[in-house]
């Protein structure tokens, strides 16, 4: 059953690749196939496939950003394999609330810039580690968590990039107390500035 549904899964990547200019529409038309299909009845790699879209479309990613970043594995430096990793780390940033535009124009510079898969991951992590850390110092100062909150939490998380230390952000809130989230985000970047 499996060499069945794998001889009909290559036979229509043909078919598609051949009648479809468009490479993104092949591709989009492929994954459309694939999550038709049970899971179980898929080989590995298209079963792995269906499940890492079916887990970005159920964090609430739009389809426009799971095709923008599957169109990332045309680029040269990036095949299947590695637009599905990346997949995989915008959906955990958008399951955990926070937008994944930051992380897209991350993407955008580090190919760009063409740097290694390996550090642009490493750099797409480290970002998402650093929204989480001010999402806690955030908590702690006993904000209500919504997603009103999240754009200034970001713009906060950039300060870090200027060089602000985690250690001097969570001396900065506790130093700082009732007073508005956006308060925070200017304080932060002002201190960002002043350290360079």
């Amino acid at each position: 059953m499996d060499l069945v549904h794998g001889i009909q899964s290559f036979l229509l990547v043909i078919i598609v690749n051949f009648i479809c200019r468009s490479k993104i529409f092949a591709i989009l038309f492929q994954f459309l196939f694939l999550s038709l299909l049970p899971v179980e009845s898929l080989p590995a790699d298209q079963a792995n496939t269906a499940q890492v879209l079916a887990a970005a479309q159920e964090a609430g990613l739009s389809d426009e950003e799971i095709n923008k970043t599957l169109a990332y594995g045309y680029d040269v430096r990036i095949n299947t394999d590695n637009a599905l990793e990346l997949l995989n780390i915008l959906t955990d940033a958008r399951k955990q609330g926070f937008s994944v535009d930051p992380l897209f124009g991350k993407i955008d510079e580090g190919l760009a810039k063409r740097v290694s898969f390996e550090i642009l991951k490493a750099v797409l992590r480290k970002k998402v580690r650093d929204y989480q850390f001010i999402l806690g110092l955030y908590s702690k100062n006993h904000f209500h968590i919504s997603k009103d909150v999240f754009p200034s939490l970001q713009r906060t998380a950039d300060s870090i990039d200027l060089g602000l230390e985690y250690t001097e952000l969570q001396l900065l809130f506790e130093g700082i107390s009732d007073v508005p989230v956006d308060m925070y985000t200017v304080a932060a970047n002002n201190m960002a500035w002043h350290t360079k």
